[in-house]
């Protein structure tokens, strides 16, 4: 009997270490679904990944840029201003299994540049001088296209984890179309004639030129993300 009380703590105890062995959760598997966000020179943007294999990751984003900035063509200062949401879509690939990555795919929506312009002293429109009254303001588009290449390289540890926060930094440059440049005159003596209309489409040749560098656009994003 004394024997028996003895050993009743230490049956106790093995039971409630049972129970609870019993009762504990089971590690929960890593899902192949991440989202997350960040900020880059495409502006802000919103992404969802998805692990394929331990080596590929398909990527989905959205990403919405506001900016402005001027930009002086012959004695003319134009304000541009571009205000787009785009879509991307790319394919991952991390070469050694670790953060680092190479990726490729495309942008894909509306992506144009508003501009102006108001001479306050006489300028050069194509091959010929107007005064401010005559041109009155500027206003056209500079239309970059509605889809481009993107490419880039960087570090991302989203699946290197089993759960939660990661962060991802990447670098790389987008490729579009050759800017398509439509200028107009608005309120000026002039803004109907034929010889400024035809020197209008001289310039806007003369802005396209000047502008080619930008079907190169650079990349560079910052972000944080979250493995289910």
């Amino acid at each position: 009997m004394r024997s028996l009380i003895l050993a009743l703590p230490l049956l106790c105890l093995a039971g409630v270490a049972n129970a609870q062995s019993y009762g504990a959760a089971e590690p929960r598997e890593p899902t192949r679904f991440a989202m997350g966000t960040g900020i880059g020179t495409t502006g802000l943007y919103v992404e969802g990944q998805f692990r394929v294999t331990s080596r590929i990751s398909l990527r989905a984003t959205y990403e919405r840029l506001d900016v402005e900035r001027e930009q002086a063509v012959d004695d003319i200062t134009y304000q541009g201003q571009m205000d787009s949401g785009v879509l991307g879509g790319f394919v991952q690939v991390h070469p050694w299994e670790s953060n680092f990555f190479v990726s490729g795919g495309g942008l894909f929506g509306d992506r144009s540049v508003a501009m102006s312009a108001q001479p306050t002293s006489p300028v050069s429109i194509g091959n010929q001088s107007f005064t401010p009254a005559q041109i009155g303001r500027l206003q056209g588009e500079a239309d970059l296209g509605d889809r481009a290449v993107s490419i880039g390289t960087g570090w991302d540890s989203t699946f290197s984890r089993v759960h939660g926060l990661g962060w991802r930094v990447a670098a790389g440059v987008a490729v579009g179309a050759s800017p398509d440049i439509h200028m107009n005159s608005i309120g000026g003596t002039l803004s109907s004639d034929p010889t400024l209309q035809s020197q209008l489409r001289i310039e806007e040749g003369r802005i396209e030129d000047e502008a080619q560098d930008f079907r190169f656009y650079p990349v560079v994003q910052v972000g944080l993300t979250w493995r289910f």
